[in-house]
């Protein structure tokens, strides 16, 4: 799968009759990587192709950034009892040195602010952190990766 964006040629590979996609920098638990050659446009799309996996394929990130993403996370969306719930497993997960992955498209469809981009709570949140309104869900992607990188 084309998943460019953290650079121009990035690639996902998911295996359809094992239910698994290893999307390497692309996304990651409740995150995605970071934009070095790709665009902002470039990476948003990649990971609405990979959001529209079927809902219970297993996603095996690149790194282990699960708990700082979850902190970030919950300062973008912090009433989602979701999420607040899941930073919490991954706290106890990593605790006990434990792996926090797979993860799933179906819980990072419900969790994951970067997939989020297009709902009005994460707009606004993104709009109140910057400063000035931002409601295009490509905008918001980028504002939320830029926000990310400088936190």
């Amino acid at each position: 799968i084309d998943t460019g964006g953290h650079t121009r040629h990035h690639v996902a590979f998911h295996i359809a009759d094992a239910g698994v996609v290893f999307t390497g920098d692309a996304l990651f638990v409740l995150g995605c990587g970071r934009l070095f050659e790709g665009t902002a446009e470039q990476m948003h799309e990649s990971l609405a192709r990979l959001a529209a996996l079927p809902p219970k394929t297993r996603v095996y990130a690149g790194h282990e950034y699960s708990v700082a993403n979850a902190d970030f996370a919950r300062a973008i969306d912090p009433k989602n009892a979701g999420l607040r719930a899941r930073a919490n497993q991954l706290r106890v997960l990593r605790s006990a040195g434990m792996p926090t992955l797979p993860t799933t498209i179906e819980s990072e469809r419900e969790l994951n602010i970067f997939l989020r981009a297009s709902e009005k709570e994460i707009a606004d949140s993104v709009s109140k952190s910057v400063g000035e309104e931002v409601s295009d869900p490509v905008n918001v992607f980028a504002a939320l990766r830029r926000l990310k990188d400088n936190a």
